[in-house]
């Protein structure tokens, strides 16, 4: 089979187009971090792996 009779299979295995979310995660490693920031961070985690399946994890150093 030659390249042009290939099956387009580009599509298969691809995410949905929505975004991949960022969480910052920092407010855990910073020690002056309010309960507060740390709830928001925690809650912006839950949501992101329960809506999304995943996510990017930023704020870890």
């Amino acid at each position: 089979m030659t390249v042009e009779n290939k099956p387009d299979r580009s599509a298969v295995g691809t995410m949905s187009t929505e975004r991949l979310p960022i969480v910052d995660i920092s407010p855990y490693l910073d020690d002056s971090a309010t309960d507060e920031d740390r709830r928001k961070a925690r809650d912006a985690l839950d949501s992101a792996c329960r809506e999304f399946g995943e996510c990017c994890v930023a704020g870890t150093g």
